[in-house]
């Protein structure tokens, strides 16, 4: 149960990082096409969630047997009350998991509607398995998410530190509840680092990659992270599910670049951010 409880978790700091409280008020360069950065955020956070449903099935020990070749399709109720279904691949290609959360269903802090359809060729984890997550008119706090993302997984688990690799490529669409759109589409790269132990308390994971979308107000927008984020775990009771380390860069269209810096380690929720010729600290809230 440990490893897929720090999946779930970590969508928490997707969801938060990049929303700031200004500790200097009077730096006004750091108001235009803010939306940008936020619905960026947002995208990452709605994109990480996605994994995180779906990674609590998968990994979950006590549906090990029924996502075997040999297991019968199994339906039940979980994660704050949908229903489930697991339809091992058998002799097919692939297996599929529908996560159903109806007409409404709370789970995670966010009220959840419609379906999150997974598919997958293997068990979590193998060097080679592709897992695919995408929606079936589906409902976040009544944002609409559409698209796709795709998990494959690039190397074993290794037996002696537990370090093991998946690559996430994602295409989404989101439709706010206001009836704006935002687009975004990311490749990224985890690193998982358990250190070999059974132990939450010592993880860590670095993220690098690329995104680029279309924010509410139709302002275009390229990301990267050039410096490789890095959270751990350890932290999370001073700071959240915030990098400890890292940058990441973001630049709409027609305005400066933001360049978030998450420090070098230490557990707290103060970043500096630079646009332009300006630098100063800001409070992740």
């Amino acid at each position: 149960m440990k490893k897929h409880v720090f999946h779930l978790t970590l969508a928490a700091f997707v969801c938060g990082s990049l929303v700031f409280t200004s500790c200097n008020r009077n730096q006004e360069s750091a108001a235009p096409a803010e939306e940008a950065v936020e619905d960026n955020n947002f995208s990452f956070g709605e994109s990480e969630d996605a994994v995180g449903i779906s990674e609590a099935i998968l990994d979950d020990p006590a549906n090990a047997g029924s996502l075997r070749e040999s297991g019968e399709t199994r339906t039940f109720t979980g994660l704050g009350g949908a229903t489930i279904t697991i339809t091992p691949k058998g002799s097919n290609a692939t297996g599929s998991v529908v996560i159903d959360f109806g007409t409404g269903v709370t789970y995670n802090g966010k009220t959840r509607k419609g379906k999150v359809l997974v598919t997958y060729t293997d068990r979590r984890r193998v060097s080679g398995a592709v897992r695919t997550v995408s929606f079936d008119n589906y409902f976040v706090n009544d944002n609409k998410v559409e698209g796709a993302k795709t998990v494959t997984f690039s190397s074993d688990i290794s037996a002696e530190s537990l370090v093991f690799n998946a690559a996430i490529n994602s295409s989404l669409k989101v439709t706010t509840a206001a009836g704006r759109t935002i687009l975004w589409n990311s490749q990224r790269t985890r690193i998982y680092d358990t250190k070999g132990t059974e132990q939450l308390a010592d993880d860590e994971v670095t993220l690098s990659g690329t995104a680029n979308g279309t924010n509410r107000k139709g302002v275009t927008f390229d990301a990267a992270i050039t410096t490789p984020l890095v959270i751990k775990v350890s932290c999370v009771p001073n700071s959240g599910w915030l990098p400890t380390s890292g940058v990441l860069e973001i630049t709409p269209a027609g305005v400066a670049k933001r360049t978030v810096n998450y420090g070098n380690g230490n557990c707290d929720r103060t970043v500096t951010v630079t646009v332009g010729e300006r630098t100063f600290e800001v409070v992740a809230r």
